[in-house]
């Protein structure tokens, strides 16, 4: 059936018993009006209280069961807010079922059938005692529906369509030519507004004679004393039953985490049912548990279990014999981390036990020089000898990187040199002149030098880092360098700081096909690493000198012929510098 919002609601018990009776007559099939249509329709209501009953049960069950005995359970016991849990679920299993069973038996005690009747007049939703009435005057259409099911449709002005089913296909046609019958019968009693002929034709209209001898009261609901107050019997059953159950499942629940952490007897089945147990609290943190993590702690020889031990147990009346097994159990830790080799297994080991470095500072201390010690033996061994000042160096940044850390700055800047601008204006003068692509200053700009700059400093970090250790010296590249034109800072790291300039080597090349002109340059490099507080920082110094490679102008590429004949050119000498360089402190490979 579709909804029936919009109809008039009528109460049947406060009817008048005059109306109560003749719709009980008319439903009965009595007496007139007889139903045109009906359709048996049992209330749901009571079924949906009884459903929450059940559902209330349900979850009282599992809200009981969450974490019974289970010792990892932070649910294993259950505090105030589960008894009052306890209390509302047992409420709501009793009064929905108290208010279910009175809902049952009000709806078996109406004096009529529940369900949808269709009177000539009035169609009424009689499911319960609360009637939904829609006047049939407004029905559009009444049409029988073939299916499975034999159906009636009937459709009203407001939109609201009904659906009756019916025994078969012949019930459903005569049904709708009933229906249709009486839409002019029904009209016409409307118009002459003739109460007798209304009376007939409507259950609900109130006659003009009643029997003399009818009763008078009209039919009252079934409704006991206890009915009214359903929530308050569950809340009374619950305020009393629901702390006993609480008490008792919470006790149990305790007695069966002692069972399990006393058959397990392990350092962690002890400390989960302290966790969450209380009964027997006192005799597992007092005996049990200190008698668990002193025979592992003992057995294990490691610095965290003597620590947790100690931990645990702060008033320990053998602290000498703890100091002694924990000094222990760090020197084998620290053995371990030396087995590695590198700085970030000790590191490791010293953050992990900070608090404990007293024990074993020495040997710790003694640990981490060696691997430096290690790595300047292995690179010394093998180290170039062409420039004698490379092995102090390395040796003093070794020494750097032992007291203050790892990090190496990589930097570049460029100086600037007029003799270019000279290039420029004595290239105007060429036959092969071809405007301001010729000009050299273009090609050395601040943009094109460092893009140069930061390729330089990439290969740098990359080949060195290849040579020591990351943890011990790494290279980071650091952008760019001060300012030439001012004296050099003290650097906070040590840095190697790439200087460069091009300066005209005076020599110039013309090309008719391609059409151009073109000079050589000379590249001035200059490679300092300086150390913080050190005076004397390694220097290196190089000046390149290039001729313009004029057979990249027969190759194909992007750009102008110029930027690529220049770039070509800067390229490959910086590459030359930074293989020279690089040969003074990367060992040769064999």
């Amino acid at each position: 059936m579709g909804g029936v919002s919009e109809a008039r609601r009528v109460e049947f018990f406060k009817l008048s018993r005059a109306i109560q009776d003749r719709f009980v007559g008319s439903a009965g099939n009595v007496f007139a009006p007889l139903p045109l249509l009906f359709q048996h329709v049992s209330p749901k209501t009571p079924l949906y209280w009884a459903g929450a009953s059940l559902v209330s049960l349900i979850a009282l069950v599992f809200v009981a069961r969450t974490g019974y005995g289970d010792l990892t359970s932070a649910l294993s016991w259950h505090g105030f807010v589960a008894c009052i849990e306890y209390i509302l679920l047992i409420a709501g299993v009793i009064g929905c079922a108290v208010r279910a069973v009175h809902l049952r038996k009000r709806i078996t005690q109406l004096p009529y059938r529940p369900g949808i009747y269709t009177f000539p007049m009035c169609l009424v939703d009689a499911r319960s005692e609360k009637f939904d009435v829609v006047d049939m005057n407004t029905l559009v259409a009444a049409t029988a529906v073939q299916g499975p099911v034999a159906k009636v449709l009937l459709q009203f002005q407001s939109g609201r369509k009904i659906e009756i089913p019916v025994d078969n296909a012949q019930a459903a046609d005569a049904a709708v030519v009933a229906i249709n019958g009486n839409k002019e019968e029904v009209r016409a009693a409307l118009e002459r507004n003739d109460p007798g002929e209304i009376v007939s034709l409507d259950p609900l209209h109130q006659p003009r004679f009643s029997s003399p001898v009818a009763p008078r009261d009209a039919y009252a609901a079934y409704a006991p004393p206890w009915a009214k107050f359903f929530f308050a019997i569950g809340l009374g059953v619950g305020v009393v039953v629901g702390p006993v159950m609480w008490l008792a499942r919470n006790s149990g629940s305790d007695t069966r985490m002692y069972k399990t952490a006393s058959k397990a007897d392990s350092v962690d089945s002890y400390k989960a049912y302290l966790a969450h147990g209380r009964a027997h609290a006192d005799e597992v943190r007092d005996t049990l548990l200190p008698h668990a993590e002193l025979q592992i702690a003992i057995a294990q020889n490691t610095p965290e279990a003597l620590l947790e031990y100690i931990a645990s147990h702060p008033d320990s009346k053998i602290k000498p014999e703890v100091d002694a097994a924990l000094r222990t159990a760090l020197l084998a830790a620290l053995a371990d981390a030396k087995k590695s080799g590198t700085l970030a297994a000790l590191g490791s080991f010293a953050s992990k036990h900070a608090a404990q470095k007293s024990f074993v500072q020495k040997e710790l201390a003694a640990s981490m020089h060696d691997v430096y010690a290690r790595e300047l033996t292995a690179y010394l061994a093998k180290a170039p000898t062409k420039d004698k000042a490379v092995a102090p160096f390395i040796e003093k940044l070794f020494a750097w990187a032992e007291a203050h850390g790892p990090s190496v700055e990589i930097k570049a800047r460029r100086r600037t040199n007029s003799n270019l601008d000279k290039a420029d204006k004595f290239l105007e003068k060429v036959p092969t002149f071809m405007g301001q692509v010729s000009y050299p200053t273009r090609y050395f700009d601040t943009a094109h030098s460092q893009k140069r700059e930061v390729a330089a400093m990439g290969v740098f970090a990359e080949r060195l880092s290849g040579v020591f250790s990351k943890e011990l010296i790494e290279f980071k590249l650091a952008g760019e360098g001060p300012d030439p034109a001012q004296p050099i800072p003290a650097f906070t790291v040590p840095t190697l700081l790439i200087t460069h300039v091009e300066d005209w080597s005076t020599l110039t090349y013309e090309t008719k096909v391609p059409r151009g002109c073109f000079v050589g340059i000379i590249y001035h490099f200059e490679v300092d690493f300086y150390l913080p507080g050190d005076a004397k920082p390694y220097k290196w110094k190089q000046d390149i000198g290039k001729g313009a490679p004029l057979g990249i102008l027969d190759k194909p590429g992007e750009g102008s012929n110029e930027d690529r004949l220049y770039e070509s050119m800067s390229t490959d000498t910086f590459k030359l510098m930074e293989d020279r360089y690089l040969a003074t402190i990367i060992p040769a490979e064999k």
